[in-house]
């Protein structure tokens, strides 16, 4: 969203304020003009030493040359007091000294470009390339999980009125993205887009913007596998605590806090600053919660940890789009092994084989429920692999087990 005007000039100064100080410290580039050093850079003068080529060194103790004389020389004369020539000292040219420093805080006021821009290997596609054994165990995992995936299953419904014990099963996997008041306070185009227009077959009570009160009404505990796995986006505001709340509500702990820096290389970003942070805000979160007894070290058949870290950098959409990045699911179908994945809220770009994806902006409907509970009666899991659990990291065993 475009700033005020008198915002927007604020910013303006302020930036060539820095310009200017930076200028005077030499940290940046000085205007075109005649070749000479930049204000406020630093001039250093060194000196070298340079020894004459007439010195000679004498063996006081045998008053003998250290090296022979030539037979053409005159006998030598010891001197009373040794006399060994100075070095003379030569002054060059100055030589300008730049500071370059690594601040990307100054940058981000320059340029509006985010310090997680810089990180290098952010690209789940090519992070690895330089890694044979990680870029074999990825290449494995998406290979086996495609190979044991289930149909991609769609139902368009509103869920402030759908009851889900309807889907008559129950999931190892429940990934939430509610659609919080929070996001429809960030931009006015996507409120636009996203909250004020209803979807198509759907009345005007349709709730588009929800509270955490409304999503603490829903029953996830009586979908949720006795040993199963949440992951829920919470913002960055108020959802901190609240979504630890309902991880207590619905049975859960909370295992894992998985952050999304945003970057904008294709953009400016949003500017998102108001009466409440502090700070602007460049990051969301997504909680994880667990649900039942589950042992890294023992129930490998169900979870691989330590493969993914909690850490996604990618690219912010632009006008307040409330998408979310498309690696958390490869790190969740890398983490756990259940093939009974289920997907709140979701969206036609939410679609993913092997995932049953519920929500009112769906554009169709594919879902057959007996024909879901079918594909798993013999086969809930993604089957064993020695080639991925001899090279996937290993979780340390029990401290009495380790001597």
């Amino acid at each position: 969203m475009p700033l005020p005007l008198e915002k927007s000039s604020l910013v303006e100064t302020l930036k060539e304020k820095q310009r200017l100080r930076l200028l005077q410290r030499g940290l940046v580039a000085s205007p075109p003009g005649p070749a000479a050093a930049p204000t406020g850079a630093k001039l250093e003068f060194t000196t070298e030493l340079i020894p004459t080529t007439n010195t000679r060194w004498v063996n006081w103790g045998s008053h003998r040359q250290s090296t022979p004389p030539s037979t053409d020389q005159q006998p030598f004369k010891t001197p009373s007091k040794p006399t060994p020539t100075p070095a003379r000292s030569v002054v060059t040219a100055p030589i300008v000294k730049k500071i370059l420093k690594n601040d990307h805080l100054e940058n981000f006021v320059l340029t509006s470009q985010r310090p997680q821009n810089y990180v290098r290997d952010a690209d789940p596609n090519t992070r690895f390339e330089e890694y044979p054994k990680l870029d074999a165990l990825f290449t494995l995992k998406r290979n086996l999980v495609l190979q044991h995936s289930t149909p991609a299953r769609t139902l368009k419904t509103d869920l402030w009125k759908f009851d889900l014990r309807a889907l008559g099963s129950q999931f190892d996997v429940i990934l939430i993205d509610p659609p919080l008041l929070e996001y429809a306070s960030r931009s006015k185009i996507a409120y636009e887009n996203e909250f004020r227009k209803i979807p198509a077959g759907f009345s005007e009570g349709l709730k588009t913007a929800w509270s955490w009160e409304d999503v603490a009404s829903m029953n996830i505990q009586d979908i949720a596998a006795p040993r199963s796995f949440i992951f829920i986006w919470i913002g960055d505001g108020e959802g901190l605590e609240c979504g630890r709340d309902l991880l207590a509500r619905w049975g859960y702990r909370r295992a894992e806090d998985i952050i999304w820096a945003k970057t904008n290389k294709s953009w400016e970003g949003s500017y998102q600053v108001g009466p409440i942070p502090c700070l602007q805000r460049q990051k969301e979160h997504c909680l994880v919660g667990i649900r039942g007894t589950l042992r890294r070290s023992i129930d490998t058949h169900f979870i691989h940890c330590n493969v993914d870290t909690d850490v996604i950098i990618s690219e912010e959409p632009p006008n307040g789009d409330t998408a979310k990045p498309e690696e958390l699911y490869s790190i969740i179908e890398n983490f756990c092994l259940g093939k009974r994945r289920l997907e709140l809220f979701g969206r036609d770009n939410n679609i993913r084989q092997g995932w049953l994806t519920v929500g009112a902006g769906l554009s169709k409907s594919n879902f057959n429920r007996d024909e879901y509970v079918q594909w798993f009666r013999n086969a809930a899991v993604v089957p064993f692999s020695q080639e991925i659990e001899t090279l996937r990291p290993k979780s340390p065993p029990p401290r009495n087990k380790r001597f």
